[in-house]
């Protein structure tokens, strides 16, 4: 999809190209001793969040825990940052917080579930076959990040209507929810979709039309992919 300029990395040459960056690095300082520590740190934190309140009797958030990690990289003398490194992009971060504010005030006012209730209307579902129909739903959750920029609003939000409208069908609800879990998942497209996105487009090395580009052909290939386990595992497993 992108044409990208040869810099004599390919084949057997990438091996090598990766070792010796590994030896100019050295060993490991201590400031990236630090890091990992603190990366550590960050994951058990994360992946023990449900059972910190057992061990220990009170509990991080996963948001107490992102605070945390990064108060500790910025932390005077003992951290492995200082303010001016960390090179935050403010705009990135701006853009992100209102689109996720659009999106939380657009689910709360009732009106996303109007626009879902409004949009399967149209399409008519009813009348379609039940196949027809599952692939519609998929595609639309898979899609549905153009509109709705959090996957908990898109969760909330679709979960329960698919589940809802399954059963109303004559449709069995577990594959179809499961399938469209998946798709709610996909946030590939433009900056607000998601945080990693900004993170990525903040490196300049490609543009917000590169990120269009991929995420679209992205989202249609996942579509057919997640129909066809839909049709196929998911109704063995389910």
């Amino acid at each position: 999809m992108f044409k990208v300029s040869s810099n004599g990395v390919g084949g057997g040459d990438t091996s090598k190209v990766l070792k010796g960056q590994l030896d100019e690095l050295g060993p490991m300082s201590l400031q990236e001793k630090k890091a990992a520590a603190i990366f550590a740190f960050t994951l058990l934190s994360w992946a023990t969040g449900n059972h910190q309140e057992q061990w220990f009797g009170f509990g991080l958030s996963t948001v107490q825990t992102a605070v945390i990690s990064m108060l500790l990289c910025l932390l005077p003398k003992y951290g492995v940052l200082e303010w001016k490194q960390s090179g935050i992009k403010w705009n990135m971060m701006l853009f992100s917080a209102g689109a996720y504010a659009v999106g939380n005030a657009f689910n709360d006012s009732g009106g996303a579930s109007y626009v879902i209730g409004k949009l399967v209307d149209g399409i008519g579902l009813e009348s379609l076959s039940h196949n027809i129909v599952a692939v519609i739903i998929i595609s639309i959750t898979i899609f549905s990040h153009l509109i709705f920029t959090t996957k908990t609003v898109r969760a909330t939000i679709f979960i329960p209507t698919v589940i809802t409208l399954a059963q109303t069908l004559g449709i069995a609800p577990v594959p179809l929810a499961m399938a469209c879990s998946f798709g709610i998942a996909y946030t590939l497209t433009l900056p607000p979709h998601s945080k990693v996105n900004a993170l990525y487009l903040s490196l300049g090395y490609f543009d917000v039309g590169d990120q269009l580009k991929l995420g679209l052909v992205t989202c249609f290939v996942g579509s057919i992919v997640i129909s066809t386990l839909y049709f196929t595992w998911f109704q063995i497993l389910f």
